[in-house]
């Protein structure tokens, strides 16, 4: 069953999971495209060491140093939330609570 991927879009339609995505050298670049592409076959059944759950319905998609928040809504969903570079063994709370903020608004949108 292939899952949907969808990425956040901010009030102004800007997509910053993207943004980041685009920023990245681009060897960088296509590996997190590639893990992404396998997170949207694989949907729940991706485990660790490439995901991992933070609690609260958030999970990390872990790319080297880098980390994609996100969530899964239902009809096969999955939402990029958001995206960063991991500098320090725990993942920074600040992008924990932005990831979950974006996430309560796209469970409104339902």
């Amino acid at each position: 069953m292939a899952w949907e991927l969808r990425y956040y879009l901010d009030g102004r339609g800007g997509n910053p999971v993207e943004e980041f995505i685009e920023g990245l050298p681009e060897e960088d670049r296509a590996l997190v495209r590639a893990r992404i592409g396998f997170l949207g076959e694989r949907g729940n059944r991706v485990r660790e060491p490439h995901s991992k759950s933070l609690g609260a319905g958030l999970f990390e998609l872990r790319i080297r140093s880098r980390r994609i928040l996100y969530c899964f809504r239902p009809r096969s969903n999955i939402v990029l939330l958001h995206a960063f570079t991991k500098k320090a063994q725990k993942t920074p709370q600040r992008a924990i609570d932005i990831a979950l903020k974006r996430m309560e608004e796209v469970r409104d949108e339902s």
